[in-house]
């Protein structure tokens, strides 16, 4: 679903992950470029140039090569700048002049479980999620909390994090030589990344497919999967050209992780103004879906973008049936229009069995099959307009055969009178039919009649095969009024 125009696409899965707190967010470089911090690459270049050195012939190889982590253990080797080296990252990453924290306030949102405990992880060292949120309670390198639901309450920094305490970075990992130890050697790392996916969901964002970052992280889950363990799945916002999309999805597939892609213009301002989108409006469980339906319910469809139809038919297909609901309190004020988008986006209850096509609700033959709270609600909805001739026309085209529980609520409705009298006639008439007989049935008497004797049973089923049907014309005249203008859309054809 898209929360705004030309943003990327969420799969629903991920939003419905999100909002019972299954989906764990893990965090690149790219959220804090924007405040001025450098990419894996650009760290490299700028720590060589506060080194004042220039790449040997093997560093510029593997500069290259996109392994930024081997440079950089290269500068640390006693050969070259020990210690150092070190240092100068740090004194890199510890200043931010004019921090923006958009994204990382989004994030911190968007991170919480229902009960407000914060499940979120980054790679950066930066103090930046601190800066946003003063009491966010945070764990760093080597020390890891087990990320199970229930137990964890607080932000990760899995590679480390810069404090007073660490001057020199040493429990930082940036060097091919610690991720070393913390995925092959000592493995808490390893351990926490498998942990997290065995227990959530996760979606990546601020990296790019080829990060270094990236490959070790997608190793340490590759690894358990192979041996046979059940992970969840993994995503991640991926910035890609419209020409590139394709290509780019690939890269990332190959890697276990399906792709939400972006168009990074205007300093990707697309997933910046769709994580504030989220956090703000879309973020509050069955409250935010009621306000949503308050909003664009009142509205004409046909005068909304398609995203807000999407946003509309996201909220009132929430299994607990509650925006339903309110569907059905704000009445008439609701515009029936409305109807078109739910079926667009197969948000009416279909049959279970046979033609996906055909809607429980309305049909050619009665469905008995039971409805959900969403197709419930969705029925009251529908016959709280059944004095419209909208309506009386939806129903025309879609056979006239009524769900019935949408019969039920019809007749309710006009037996308290709420329905105008001329409309009354036509929805009796409509509720008295049902659906024509399946030909197999007709089939079925054909042999019953040459081998069995009539008797009451076989006289029964005669009579039940040839019961009066309901036939719609293919064009209804709302030119005349009162009764007769209801009776003929409720019977024209017949």
């Amino acid at each position: 679903m898209q929360l705004i125009a030309n943003g990327p696409d969420i799969p629903a899965a991920v939003l419905h992950s999100q909002e019972e707190g299954k989906l764990v967010f893990f965090c690149g470089a790219g959220i804090s470029m924007p405040s001025g911090l450098p990419s894996f690459k650009r760290l490299v270049e700028d720590v060589r140039d506060q080194l004042g050195a220039a790449f040997t012939p093997q560093e510029k190889r593997e500069f290259d090569a996109e392994a930024y982590d081997r440079v950089l253990g290269m500068f640390e080797s006693d050969a070259r700048f020990g210690i150092k080296a070190r240092q100068k990252v740090v004194k890199r990453l510890a200043t931010v002049d004019n921090p923006q924290l958009g994204v990382h306030k989004s994030l911190l949102t968007l991170a919480r479980r229902p009960d407000g405990a914060l499940q979120l992880v980054t790679t950066n060292f930066d103090n930046l999620f601190q800066i946003a949120e003063p009491d966010c309670h945070a764990s760093a390198a080597p020390e890891l909390p087990i990320p199970k639901p229930g137990k964890w309450d607080g932000l990760v920094h899995l590679h480390g994090r810069i404090v007073p305490a660490d001057p020199d970075g040493r429990k930082l990992v940036f060097t091919s030589a610690d991720f070393g130890v913390a995925y092959l050697v000592e493995r808490w790392a390893a351990r926490f990344v498998s942990e997290l996916f065995q227990q959530f969901d996760v979606a990546f964002v601020g990296y790019s497919v080829n990060d270094p970052v990236m490959r070790y992280l997608v190793d340490a889950v590759a690894v358990e999967r192979h041996l046979d363990r059940r992970l969840h799945a993994a995503y991640a916002f991926a910035e890609c050209q419209a020409d590139k999309s394709e290509e780019v999805a690939q890269e990332w597939r190959a890697r276990g992780i399906e792709p939400i892609l972006y168009n990074p213009q205007d300093g990707h301002a697309a997933l910046r103004d769709t994580l504030a989108v989220w956090a703000s409006k879309f973020n509050g469980g069955l409250l935010s879906k009621t306000t949503l339906v308050s909003e664009l319910a009142v509205k004409e469809p046909e005068a909304l973008p398609r995203e807000e139809h999407e946003h509309f038919c996201w909220a009132i297909e929430d299994p607990s049936g509650a925006p339903a609901r309110h569907l059905v309190e704000l009445g008439q004020r609701a515009k029936f229009g409305w109807i078109k988008v739910l079926e667009e986006f197969r948000v009416l209850p279909r049959a279970p069995h046979g033609d996906n096509n055909q809607f429980s609700l309305v049909g050619q033959r009665v469905s008995m099959f039971p409805l959900d709270a969403v197709g419930f609600y969705l029925a009251a909805w529908i016959a709280q307009h059944a004095g419209s001739v909208d309506c009386l026309q939806w129903v025309r085209e879609h056979g006239g055969v009524l769900h019935p529980t949408l019969k039920s609520e019809v007749l309710r409705l006009i037996d308290r009178g709420q329905v105008p009298r001329e409309f009354a006639e036509a929805w009796r008439l409509i509720a008295s039919f049902r659906g024509a007989a399946d030909d197999i049935e007709f089939f079925r008497l054909a042999t019953r009649l040459k081998e069995e004797t009539f008797g009451p049973a076989l006289k029964l089923a005669v009579l039940d095969a040839f019961h009066t049907t309901l036939n719609f014309g293919e064009r209804l005249s709302f030119r005349m009024s009162g009764a007769r203008r209801a009776f003929r859309a409720a019977s024209a054809g017949f």
